[in-house]
């Protein structure tokens, strides 16, 4: 670990202190992760990236943004140490071949080959149907991993026709599992009501995101990542306790007379 002090002087005096600790970690330090990407099929043609013909080439497209993400510096893919796999929903939804221990041409090809999917008949567009099969991959028996830490991250214009008991279930069931869930929300229909998507991420401890045009997608995939990397950093910080009384623990409790506070905070003690 490297730590800082603030301030770093020896204080003596009988007034209250702030002393903040800064501690940064070797990623190399934190958990394996499994992802699932999950995609809204029901995207306007031009958003999405077209269809299999059109590859990922699109720039700022759906199917780049998503590829894009699938090549992320942060992970590790190299003997399976993170997983990724891709969902694909409207009406129903499918991995397309890119199934969480699928090889990376297969997930690649889920992606840049898949096309939007835009059904005439109700339901159109279900993320809970997405969300049902995420969980699903993540914690198949024939390839659960109790060691990897598990995420979905969704996307989704708010077009969406999930019943809401239904939807309800998928989430509760995502907790049960201990799968973190971040959503990103695009487009003028979930600008104006965003309130899905954030309790999707809300009740299983994720975070809710807004991409005001298809140019933020791509930064707000590169900030979850890195999210997802600080939530999977296995180095919780333990801190004596010093002596005198602790006004305010901003965030830390008390475990064996050590402060504790969680992988990824930022904290200071009083």
């Amino acid at each position: 670990f490297n730590v800082t002090v603030e301030p770093s002087d020896f204080i003596t005096c009988d007034e209250n202190v702030t002393v903040t600790l800064t501690i940064t970690s070797d990623t190399s330090l934190r958990f394996p992760v499994d992802i699932m990407l999950v995609m809204d099929q029901s995207r306007p043609d031009q958003n999405y990236g077209g269809g299999a013909s059109n590859k990922c080439d699109s720039l700022n497209s759906d199917k780049n943004v998503m590829n894009d993400f699938l090549h992320n510096a942060n992970w590790i893919l190299e003997g399976d140490k993170d997983r990724l796999g891709i969902d694909l929903y409207s009406d129903d939804a499918t991995t397309g071949g890119g199934t969480l221990v699928s090889n990376l041409n297969q997930k690649e090809n889920a992606i840049c080959n898949s096309a939007p999917n835009n059904p005439i008949n109700p339901p159109r567009n279900s993320i809970a149907e997405g969300i049902e099969l995420a969980v699903e991959e993540l914690t198949k028996p024939s390839h659960f991993n109790p060691a990897h830490v598990k995420f979905i991250v969704a996307l989704s214009d708010g077009l969406d026709d999930s019943d809401g008991a239904v939807l309800a279930e998928q989430v509760d069931n995502a907790v049960d599992k201990n799968i973190t869930i971040f959503t990103v929300g695009i487009g003028s229909v979930i600008q104006a009501d965003s309130s899905e998507l954030e309790y999707i991420a809300d009740e299983t401890g994720g975070g809710y995101y807004f991409a005001e045009d298809q140019n933020a997608l791509a930064n707000l995939y590169d900030i979850i990542a890195n999210r997802i990397i600080d939530y999977a950093i296995d180095s919780n910080v333990y801190i004596p306790l010093p002596g005198g009384e602790i006004i305010d623990l901003n965030g830390g409790i008390i475990v064996d007379q050590n402060i504790v506070y969680i992988t990824g905070s930022t904290q200071t003690a009083t």
